[in-house]
């Protein structure tokens, strides 16, 4: 990432070690404002989590608003607009925590499809590389959710879980689900860290989620990167069907909408002390001063220094991971790593010092660009049992119907899938199973 002289003298003015400031197009990074051709409140469309700081205690209102087009509802009759709520949490090889509903949604009912994938969830890595299984979590869940959802197919790797409900009125669209592990652990053998997928057709439209577990550690960039690329590469999964008519070929690339979600561990750039000055609340001085444009643009600001200097923004501009994928903006603070069970939202006061990163993403992709609408991507500050924080996108997601409901066979009942090492997969061409 180069180093744009302005913007590093701007950010001198503020705290004397500077990040380094982005070169990339439209946007100035300023410490007091935030000159963009865009408006500087342009990313709240897109969500924006509330934390106990001053400057993001208004912003409350602005979670809900939604993006352009947000609605993703297609005039054609051979299509069907549904709402998805997917989320990632690593959980620090916890129990769930006793209430989930400050991350989950009040009423379910507002959404057709969850797509949840956790890391650490119940017990640490260590102990799920023996006892992978997540009773606990799964049964949290169902009785979360209600009556009127269906497990589709939950699939475990060590301590990478991912589970997908369906609310029961869309089961006649859902079929042939599948799911898939790649391990990128120790020696690509082990899962302290890889990958889990679930596929499935909706109607006539193939989709993949996958939620990863990737490399540690603030300078492994090129470590997650390939472990990216091997589970793009590995996971046993494709299309049986394709709205979109691209080959059926290995590989999640040919799927008609891919969502990538999980603890991707790529760090912020810089150090501790520039990145806690980010996250301070406005001075006196700042907002006396004479650029002072309010909380908002000032929080738009320091967060479009932290962005800048993300790796995963890094790697994605220079085409080295993910392509073909968006995330939406991200205007929450970062989620790792918090001291645990901090009343107060604390980043880690230990000997290490980890630099405040967003480690927690969701990406996603789809051929068709009207297929999938973003409405909102926020973090949820009031789970406080972890050394993250949850992250959640709510989208629209447009599918083909499907005429013959795939031979309109009857569900049969699931359970979860267990991967324990390596390169795993199970294939199921039954149509989706519900047990509640």
């Amino acid at each position: 990432m180069t180093q744009s002289t302005a913007g590093t003298q701007k950010l001198a003015a503020v705290v004397q070690a500077p990040l380094h400031a982005s070169t990339q197009k439209k946007t100035v990074f300023t410490t007091g404002t935030a000159e963009s051709t865009e408006s500087a409140l342009g990313c709240y469309a897109q969500g924006v989590s509330v934390g106990p700081d001053a400057h993001s205690a208004g912003l409350a209102a602005d979670c809900l608003v939604q993006a352009e087009n947000s609605s993703g509802a297609s005039t054609r009759s051979d299509q069907n607009a549904i709402r998805m709520f997917v989320t990632t949490f690593n959980m620090h090889g916890r129990d769930p925590p006793e209430t989930l509903t400050s991350w989950l949604p009040e009423n379910p009912n507002e959404f057709d499809l969850f797509v949840i994938g956790t890391q650490e969830a119940e017990r640490s890595i260590e102990m799920s590389v023996l006892l992978p299984y997540k009773p606990k979590w799964e049964a949290k869940l169902r009785s979360a959710l209600g009556a009127n959802f269906a497990l589709v197919e939950a699939h475990t790797l060590a301590a990478i879980h991912l589970i997908v409900f369906a609310n029961k009125t869309l089961l006649p669209q859902i079929s042939h689900v599948r799911s898939a592990s790649v391990a990128t652990g120790i020696l690509n053998t082990i899962g302290n860290k890889g990958g889990v997928g679930i596929s499935m057709q909706l109607g006539l439209t193939s989709a993949v989620f996958i939620n990863s577990h990737f490399a540690a550690h603030q300078h492994a960039v090129a470590e997650r990167n390939a472990d990216y690329e091997r589970i793009r590469s590995n996971l046993a999964l494709r299309p049986v069907k394709s709205a979109s008519h691209r080959p059926s070929q290995s590989g999640v690339d040919n799927f008609d909408i891919a969502i990538w979600i999980g603890d991707l561990n790529y760090r912020v750039d810089g150090n501790r002390a520039v990145v806690d000055k980010l996250l301070l609340p406005p001075s006196y001085q700042e907002r006396a001063s004479g650029h002072w444009g309010g909380s908002d643009e000032h929080w738009a600001s320091m967060c479009a220094v932290l962005r800048a200097n993300d790796q995963l923004v890094s790697q994605m501009s220079s085409g080295a991971v993910f392509s073909g994928f968006t995330e939406g903006l991200i205007c929450f603070r970062p989620t790792y790593k918090y001291d645990v069970d901090s009343k107060t939202d604390t980043y880690d006061t230990s000997g290490k010092q980890r630099i405040p990163a967003y480690t927690d993403r969701i990406l996603y992709r789809s051929h068709a660009a009207e297929s999938l609408k973003l409405h909102r991507y926020v973090s949820c500050n009031e789970i406080r049992t972890s050394d993250h924080k949850p992250v959640v996108a709510e989208m629209t997601l447009c599918f083909e119907l499907a005429e013959e409901h795939f031979g309109g066979q009857r569900p049969n009942k699931r359970r979860s899938r267990i991967s324990r090492t390596g390169v795993s997969s199970t294939h199921s061409t039954s149509a989706v199973c519900a047990v509640m």
